[in-house]
């Protein structure tokens, strides 16, 4: 399904609702205060953003490539 429900016709129009999407995340990511992360089915990092790279003191490199586990061991 597309934008309101709507099938998406073509390719341009996918992309073009993806990249749209993609903006609105990259905004919601750079400018929250809060620390925000996304996860896959694995618990892997998708992206996070800098309030949360500095809470758990790694980079945004270092946190694309670890699971959560590795940051915020289970006791």
């Amino acid at each position: 399904m597309g934008v309101n429900g709507n099938r998406i016709e073509n390719n341009f129009e996918f992309q073009s609702v993806v990249t749209n999407g993609n903006q609105i995340l990259n905004l919601f990511f750079k400018d929250a205060l809060n620390c925000f992360s996304l996860l896959d089915r694995e618990f892997n990092f998708i992206r996070v953003n800098d309030a949360y790279a500095a809470s758990v003191d790694k980079s945004l490199d270092f946190l694309s490539a670890e699971t959560i586990s590795t940051c915020i061991p289970l006791q």
